[in-house]
């Protein structure tokens, strides 16, 4: 092959391994994108993930920017958080279990302001 470098290969795949361990894991916040999909449509499983995104660049933004006061009152507010967190996910679950699938899912959205209110629940949960 031309302009194939052998020692590049070895990176090459770790990295492309590192990729794909980084954004494969399914985890609740996936869950719930995938959810919001299936029970209301493309539109809902894309605001959905926009709240996701949202979150996680608020996230990255606070790392990056070094805002260690921030860090500081969260970590003295851990054990709160983690009982808040925890029972927030408590409840999304149980109210996931709770719910049926109807047999006359369209995945139209009816609502426009349903994307809104579905960043906003993942921001919440995130």
């Amino acid at each position: 092959m031309e302009g194939f470098s052998p020692e590049l290969a070895g990176p090459f795949v770790r990295g492309l391994a590192l990729g794909l361990a980084v954004t494969a894991p399914v985890g609740p916040m996936s869950l719930l994108c995938m959810r919001q999909t299936l029970a209301h449509g493309f539109l809902a499983g894309m605001a959905s993930g926009l709240g996701i995104a949202t979150a996680d660049g608020v996230y990255g933004a606070i790392a990056a920017f070094g805002l260690v006061a921030v860090t500081d009152i969260l970590v003295g507010q851990q054990p709160w958080l983690r009982v808040i967190g925890g029972l927030m996910m408590l409840w999304l679950g149980i109210g996931a279990m709770r719910t049926r699938p109807s047999a006359g899912v369209t995945g139209k959205l009816v609502v426009i302001g349903f994307g809104l209110a579905a960043i906003a629940s993942v921001l919440a949960g995130a």
